[in-house]
């Protein structure tokens, strides 16, 4: 099991400063040591508000990609098992499929034009408000989403018209956003 790391704030001597002053730092819970970002497991200290992370802290730096492939939400008969995601509730099935694996008879509505903008960076779920502030940011721009989470990280689906205005926004919260090569290289 990987070692979790301890995120935090403190200035260059050390001590625990509050405001503007202080730098994002990361340590490794067993050792102390530094660490040049967070890539597992994460416990926020900062201030008077321990086991809290800002959600911001994830976006500067954090890589975004937007999907080469143009995919559908389908409301199906049944699941399917190449799917990019299959998401079953009492009432229903949904599928998100790239448009040309489109199953047209097992298919009950199709939406289709959605381009997947997927968040390359592991996601805690101890972390709070990640998705409300990435839904708030783009509502601002009047673009809709249909979001979805991994085990590690979330996944952002939004109209094929709005991916440029999307990725605009992503950028204006710190993110680099990367566009995939052909649609072959996904997964």
């Amino acid at each position: 099991m990987s070692e979790a790391n301890v995120v935090g704030r403190e200035a260059s001597d050390g001590s625990s400063p509050s405001g503007s002053e202080a730098n994002l730092v990361w340590r490794t819970e067993r050792t102390g040591a530094v660490a040049d970002h967070p890539t597992d497991r994460y416990v926020y200290f900062a201030g008077a508000t321990p086991n809290r992370m800002d959600p911001s802290d994830f976006f500067e730096g954090g890589t975004v990609t937007v999907s080469a492939a143009t995919y559908a939400v389908v409301k199906a008969e049944r699941g399917d098992p190449d799917a990019f995601a299959t998401i079953r509730d009492e009432n229903e099935t949904t599928v998100v499929v790239e448009e040309g694996r489109v199953d047209e008879a097992t298919a009950v509505e199709v939406e289709r034009g959605w381009k997947r903008l997927t968040f390359e960076m592991v996601l805690p779920f101890e972390l709070v408000g990640f998705l409300a502030q990435v839904a708030g940011a783009l509502a601002e721009e009047d673009i809709s989403i249909f979001a979805l989470s991994a085990y590690s990280t979330d996944h952002v689906l939004v109209r094929e018209d709005d991916a440029a205005a999307a990725a605009t926004k992503l950028e204006s919260l710190g993110c680099t956003v990367e566009r995939a090569g052909s649609a072959g290289d996904e997964n």
